[in-house]
């Protein structure tokens, strides 16, 4: 479906936050949780690679069918029938790890607060006013992604017009999601001679992007939209270098 693709391919941008005890992990478990209830398990998920910072808990439909990927971004599916859940995180900056790692850290970071192809004194003086500390960067980063312009646009290239689709309802707000604010897409649109639901949350931790979506058949998505609430209420993104 066309929200995978947008998914992964937004998803390879992203930063998270985290307890000592996530680094020993492995990829995704399914961990004990008081408030998933009986209907809901709550899954744990760590990143490798690029993404070995990430985590994120969520809690999911016990009887879906769970499927996780960790290439350029780390997804965790759940599915039904034609319900399906996306959650995805990816570490837009990871830790440099040699000087190039640390030339492409800065010069990422600079193009993500300024939405726009730099220059090399713009990335200078980026790095000088952060006194060359990669965390103070993330920080004035993320802090730069959650502003509501910025969270705005970040759901808009979610959009399922991007794709040549005709949306037949859209709407685009910023909501909340894991207590940060969060951009908020729903659109519809007709496809396979049926008309589907598509809403995303997207949000930003330490540098990492989240990204939480539900699609669904239009005919179902108030019967859904309860138990999806239930799983976005659950949500738990973060980093190891919390």
């Amino acid at each position: 479906m066309r929200l995978v693709l947008v998914l992964l391919a937004v998803a390879a941008w992203a930063p998270l936050h985290a307890q000592p005890s996530a680094r020993r992990l492995p990829a995704c478990i399914a961990e004990a949780s008081l408030t998933a209830g009986t209907e809901l398990t709550r899954r744990g998920c760590a990143g490798t690679g690029r993404n070995e910072a990430v985590r994120v808990s969520i809690a999911l439909p016990t009887n879906w069918q769970i499927a996780f990927h960790d290439t350029a971004d780390m997804t965790l599916t759940a599915m039904d029938g034609d319900n399906a859940v996306w959650v995805v995180g990816s570490d837009r900056l990871p830790a440099p790890v040699n000087r190039a790692d640390t030339l492409n850290f800065w010069a990422r970071a600079t193009e993500l607060l300024l939405d726009r192809d730099v220059t090399t004194n713009e990335v200078r003086d980026f790095r000088e006013s952060n006194g060359g500390r990669v965390a103070s960067a993330r920080d004035w980063i993320t802090r730069s992604q959650l502003r509501e312009s910025s969270l705005l646009a970040l759901v808009a290239g979610l959009s399922v017009s991007l794709d040549g689709h005709t949306v037949l309802h859209s709407e685009k707000g910023v909501r909340s999601l894991a207590g940060e604010p969060a951009g908020y897409l729903s659109e519809s649109l007709e496809q396979g001679g049926q008309r589907w639901r598509f809403t995303s949350y997207a949000t930003v931790r330490d540098g990492a992007l989240f990204i939480v979506s539900l699609n669904t058949l239009e005919s179902d998505y108030a019967a859904m939209l309860p138990l999806f609430e239930r799983m976005l209420a659950s949500f738990n993104p973060r980093t190891e270098r919390w």
